[in-house]
This record gives structure tokens, sequence and C-alpha cells, in this order.
């Protein structure tokens, strides 16, 4: 068996970003996805500050029956607060919107040391099933003088 592709489209326009991750296994696919980064601050980030961090503004989700699913900054050792969404497995669609949820307006990245990539994780997925993300994001940072 072999892992599914993860199809990423992201779309910047200055700080504020938009990321689609599409995740299908194929008839002879069933291994689940661990840990792979959809974002990474190193190579993502436009660079107009530093010390670039990801502040996430809302995510939506649509996955098949049974796909368990979480969404979440890479932080070791792990901490509540690095999840950003779980997706059970009885769920097929769903959203979260921090703008409105958050006291921050978003979810921050809670690593206080160095920026976090994001990484999506996935158990229990069967051959032919698939999982789409979609996550609004914005950039923070040290701007340079």
């Amino acid at each position: 068996m072999a892992a599914p592709q993860v199809i990423l489209a992201k779309e910047t326009i200055g700080r504020n970003g938009h990321l689609t991750a599409h995740v299908e296994w194929t008839a002879q696919e069933a291994d689940d996805l661990s840990n792979i980064t959809i974002l990474d601050p190193d190579i993502d980030a436009s660079k107009k500050y530093s010390n670039t961090r990801f502040q996430v503004l809302n995510v939506q989700y649509d996955s098949d029956d049974g796909i368990e699913a979480r969404l979440e900054f890479d932080i070791i050792p792990f901490q509540p607060e690095a999840l950003i969404v779980g997706i059970a497995g009885g769920v097929t669609s769903g959203q979260r919107n921090f703008v409105k949820e958050s006291l921050h307006g978003c979810r921050p990245d809670p690593n206080p040391l160095s920026p976090s990539k994001i990484i999506l994780t996935t158990i229990g997925a069967l051959p032919g099933q698939s999982l789409m993300i979609e996550m609004n994001y914005r950039e923070s940072g040290t701007r340079p003088f």
C-alpha cells in the first residue's frame, strides 16, 4: 500500500493566504497520512517579516465518512492549544471560524520559541475516499526597519 497524494494549492495576497489541501485515496491506497506539512514558514512565508508565524483565521473541511483527521501546529511536545481542528470519523463536513470564536480573532501559533509548521494527519481512510480542507490564514511577525 502507498500513501495518498496530497495536492496543495496556495494563494497569497499581502500577508493573507488561502490554502486548499485535497487528499484522495485510490482503490489501491489505504495508508494514512502522518504529520504531512501543508504550510511551512520557511518555505511559504512572504519574507516580509522576520520570525514569521502563521495565524489561522478559519478552516472548512469535507471528507468521506470514517476518515479522522487532525490539523495542527507542529509542536514537540504536543500541547492542546496546537490543535487547529480535529475531524471525527463520523463527521463529513464542518468549519471553524476563529475570527468569531477566539478573543484573538485567529488561532495563533502557540510555540513561543520558533515558528511552527502546520501539519495534517489522517486515521482510518479507506480506498476510494477523499478529504478536502480549505484554510484562510495570515502572517504575523516583526517588520524589519
